[in-house]
């Protein structure tokens, strides 16, 4: 259940990103595997910016498991775009592109 929970909190993170970045419609695959978790959130925005799109190399912040359980009461916390350095914290591996409109976000979480 507790990781259940912490899916919750990684699809919210995500789509509230792209629901501040000017996304009004957007998909969501989440994938249960072996080796752990996989989300992938896509949406055409129109208007993102270079600021916008800067701020998604906070997935990128290595993963820190020994502070996990504090980040997730953090995450969900705040309206400002440094939840996903929170993600970023409590995630394995990140993608995203932006090209012709369409903004592609996937983390992955292991076991």
């Amino acid at each position: 259940m507790k990781n259940d929970l912490k899916s919750i909190k990684l699809i919210g993170e995500l789509a509230a990103f792209v629901f501040k970045a000017g996304g009004d419609e957007f998909d969501v695959s989440f994938k249960e595997k072996n080796e752990g978790i996989e989300i992938t959130i896509k949406s055409k925005l129109k208007d993102i910016t270079p600021d916008q799109l800067e701020t998604l190399k906070g997935l990128y912040t290595p993963r820190q498991s020994e502070v996990e359980d504090y980040y997730w009461e953090l995450a969900g916390e705040s309206d400002n775009y440094q939840e996903l350095t929170l993600v970023g914290m409590m995630i394995d591996r990140a993608e995203y592109s932006y090209e012709n409109g369409l903004l592609k976000i996937t983390v992955y979480r292991h076991k």
